[in-house]
């Protein structure tokens, strides 16, 4: 994952490939896909995710106003509703996506 941006900006989203053994994961029969995302200043959402590529495992968050107001490292993973209502978590080694707010410079 290397995504980063300034704060405030909204644009580009940012681009997640979620895989099992290096294989893109099908997600055509998820339910719903969701981003669980910890803030630097220690707050947490749930956001959706949009699909960009269900067969090949590409989802994408877009931005909106206030989501990269926070400087600093953001953390995520990706929790996936399967049709059994069972939830799976992405990366599946309990690691994170991160990624970066730089600081706007006035």
């Amino acid at each position: 994952m290397g995504y980063s941006c300034i704060q405030g900006d909204l644009l580009d989203d940012m681009e997640i490939d979620i895989t099992t053994v290096g294989a893109p994961k099908d997600l055509t029969s998820a339910l719903a896909i969701n981003l669980n995302w910890l803030r630097p200043d220690g707050t947490s959402a749930l956001v959706p995710l949009i699909a960009i590529d269900l067969v090949g495992g590409r989802m994408k968050r877009v931005w909106s106003a206030g989501d990269t107001a926070i400087v600093g490292a953001h953390r995520g993973q990706v929790v996936i509703t399967w049709p059994s209502s069972k939830p799976q978590t992405f990366p599946i080694d309990g690691s994170f996506i991160i990624w970066w707010v730089y600081a706007k410079v006035a």
